[in-house]
């Protein structure tokens, strides 16, 4: 065989390697491809539902602003602007859960929590639930609403919150059984409804001092998935809006009272 035989030989295996793993790298990039568009589908189809939630929050979160600031510039007070606020939380805590559900592929289940004085002089501040998402209303109000308002030291994760504030304003665990110190709240047959959970403060979100708490959103799930990146900034927003529809109705009783007492 002649050396120009041997290198027509070669060279035609070398294309023929060439051309093989040419088509590996496009059959590979075609797959990388779709998995990166399936990948975008993925995250678009779990993001959605959580933007139009924080959408349907805000639009009802500006029917308060524009009662307050009509407030403010000499107007009237609207005569069911609490109906509005309690209407306002019953929005929030359907579309958290419907977020959060829709976020972590796991049913939700979400509270509003207010911070009451102490029943007694030195006593520790009570907790009580002011809104609840409407698929768990019932069965969580038969269950608890008869032991509030409690201690927020009857509350794990309420009173882990509280205790290592300002410094930290969320906290979420995907396992309560192993819950640091021991999990417990003022009904003992919590195991059977969850076993997640997470908790962010309303508070003033420009402010770290205890005294801009009001209360608490808390979402519980059986099987957790609960986050520190994205849930904790869903959590944020959300009681961040919270934290200004409770000033809000503060506000607007305030000034009606002045009013009332310029009346008087």
């Amino acid at each position: 065989m002649s050396a120009q035989t041997i290198v027509l030989i070669l060279l035609a295996g070398s294309v023929f390697v060439l051309t093989v793993l040419c088509g590996g790298l496009l059959a590979a990039n075609a797959n990388a491809r779709r998995k990166r568009k399936f990948a975008r589908q993925f995250e678009e189809a779990r993001i959605r539902p959580v933007l139009r939630s924080l959408a349907s929050i805000s639009k009802v979160r500006t029917g308060l602003s524009e009662n307050l600031i009509s407030l403010a510039l000499g107007g009237d007070a609207d005569p069911d602007f609490s109906g509005k606020v309690r209407l306002f939380f019953n929005v929030v805590c359907d579309e958290a859960r419907r977020a959060m559900s829709e976020y972590t592929r796991s049913e939700c289940v979400v509270s509003i929590k207010i911070i009451l004085p102490a029943s007694e002089e030195g006593g520790d501040f009570l907790v009580q639930t002011i809104g609840r998402d409407t698929a768990s209303a019932e069965q969580r109000r038969e269950i608890y609403d008869s032991s509030e308002p409690y201690a927020y030291t009857k509350h794990a994760m309420i009173k882990d919150l509280v205790d290592s504030a300002p410094q930290r304003r969320y906290r979420f665990s995907n396992d309560l059984s192993s819950f640091p110190g021991g999990y417990f709240n003022p009904h003992p047959e919590w195991q059977r409804l969850f076993n997640s959970s997470a908790i962010h403060m309303i508070a003033d979100p420009e402010k770290n001092e205890n005294e801009s708490v009001y209360g608490f959103l808390m979402i519980d799930s059986v099987d957790g998935h609960f986050d520190g990146g994205v849930c904790r900034d869903l959590m944020e927003v959300i009681s961040s809006t919270l934290y200004f529809a409770v000033h809000a109705s503060a506000a607007v009783e305030l000034i009606s009272e002045e009013r009332r007492g310029d009346d008087g």
